[in-house]
């Protein structure tokens, strides 16, 4: 007789064919897709764990207030099914008959319950006396007997309203376990004079019930399996975008890294080159000092020892040869120091400088430059002024090198907040190697250390070196 109890965990137990709810799928192989779908949980950020938690946490609740919400379902249409058995119990009520009175003619009560049997309203009905005699019941076979009183009954003819899922367990079930389907058993008490005298038990069948109850469970998991579907979607959209950036900035700092790698290697072969032309410009100063000036001063000696052992005609001479001597190395002297330190940039100013530059191009080199100076402003400061003149020196030699043409054209403006050079020639261009020139880096160098900027450009019809560098000082 006794069954499980309703409020217990997971709900009634079904006989037959089990009635579970089904959901498209469960949360931990959504788990697992999504961990599938969207890469490895390495590179999830903070962010993407906290939502993944959050996920993992609705889907629990989610499943949570699935489960709830049947429960509680259930639980209502039990109580309205145990209400019915109830109307059922008042109506038996109305015969006004009782089975205790000696002699009563249950013939209507006997009409009645068969009716409401037959309708599919109750499957049973069974009068206890309290001592567990069953003293009426539409299974005749079953009136007069007498059964261990079990603790739903005892519940009833104490004065309360039970119900329970019959497990149809007890010897006094033996004639309902061939009814098709689940019974709900709803005790009830029968008072009279103010006490209880026994106990109506009515079996009512839940065929209709347990349809309506899946109906109600697929609805119910139907929503929750939607909800957590379209959460799934949105956070597989969210961490698909996420993770795009997350690998987009990857990407980025791989060939951020890459390139600095390819600075990092350039710099050290420039640094390598710039040592390399700082002694070969020493080689080049000490050969220029000692087989030019070196040589001149010893014919000079030699000279002057001549003079002073020779005769009145011999030294006139001499004295001229020696002041030609003299003078080409006092040139030779002045174009190799310009060479280190343009003194010219102090004394007479950057536009002058730059044109004594372009002079000595045109006589050296053989090179015909155009010289224009634009604009009017402060003089910059000697370290731009070093910069600037350094710059157009070098793009001047590169065309003189490598350009294979006779003609450049250099630009000089100034104006109260930078001052900018400008070098050009239509030759040949520079090959596109892949590689910065030691000179082209140097010129870069200069620019940028004095917070200037440096562009350069070369194709078929040319290259151009230009450099914009404040009048000012960095840090000022």
């Amino acid at each position: 007789m006794r069954g499980p109890i309703l409020e217990s965990v997971g709900g009634p137990v079904s006989h037959g064919k089990a009635r579970e709810p089904r959901v498209g799928a469960s949360p931990a192989s959504g788990r697992a897709r999504l961990r599938g779908g969207l890469g490895s949980s390495r590179n999830l950020t903070p962010l993407g764990w906290v939502s993944l938690a959050g996920l993992v946490a609705a889907g629990v609740v989610a499943v949570g207030l699935g489960l709830f919400i049947t429960r509680q379902v259930e639980q209502h249409m039990l109580e309205a099914e145990a209400e019915a058995a109830e109307q059922v119990e008042g109506t038996l009520a109305q015969t006004r008959v009782l089975p205790t009175e000696q002699g009563a003619d249950l013939t209507a009560l006997d009409v009645f319950a068969r009716r409401v049997i037959a309708d599919g309203r109750i499957a049973r009905v069974k009068f206890w006396a309290p001592d567990g005699t069953i003293l009426y019941s539409d299974e005749a076979r079953l009136i007069g007997q007498r059964f261990p009183v079990q603790e739903d009954l005892a519940s009833a003819l104490g004065g309360h309203k039970t119900r329970e899922i019959s497990e149809l367990g007890a010897s006094e079930n033996r004639f309902e376990r061939p009814l098709a389907g689940r019974l709900l058993e709803v005790y009830l008490p029968v008072r009279k004079g103010g006490r209880v005298v026994a106990a109506w038990e009515i079996y009512r069948p839940l065929d209709a019930f347990d349809e309506e109850l899946g109906e109600v469970r697929q609805m119910v998991w139907v929503s929750v399996g939607s909800g957590l579907g379209v959460l799934l979607v949105f956070l597989i959209s969210s961490f698909g975008s996420m993770f795009g950036v997350v690998e987009r900035k990857r990407r980025e700092a791989v060939a951020l890294n890459a390139e600095l790698e390819a600075a990092e290697r350039e710099r050290r072969v420039l640094t390598t080159s710039l040592v390399s032309a700082h002694e070969e410009e020493r080689r080049e100063i000490v050969g220029e000092i000692h087989d030019g000036l070196g040589q001149d001063l010893h014919r000079v000696l030699f000279g002057l020892r001549g003079c002073l052992s020779g005769s009145a005609d011999e030294v006139r001479p001499e004295l001229g040869r020696m002041e030609l001597l003299v003078d080409a190395s006092i040139r030779r002297l002045r174009r190799l120091l310009e060479g280190l330190r343009p003194a010219a940039l102090e004394d007479v100013g950057l536009a002058a400088s730059l044109r004594g530059l372009v002079d000595r191009v045109r006589l050296d080199d053989d090179l015909d430059v155009e010289f224009e100076v634009t604009g009017s402003g402060l003089e910059p400061q000697p370290d731009a002024r070093v910069a600037v003149f350094r710059i157009a020196q070098e793009a001047l030699r590169n065309v003189a090198r490598h350009s294979g043409t006779k003609h450049a054209r250099v630009e000089l403006h100034q104006d109260d907040a930078a001052v900018t050079v400008r070098v050009s020639d239509h030759g040949a261009g520079v090959p596109a190697s892949g590689r910065t020139g030691l000179g082209t880096w140097l010129m870069r160098e200069r620019a940028e250390a004095l917070g200037g900027e440096f562009r350069t450009r070369s194709d078929a019809s040319g290259t151009t070196v230009s450099a914009r560098i404040p009048i000012t000082d960095v840090d000022q």
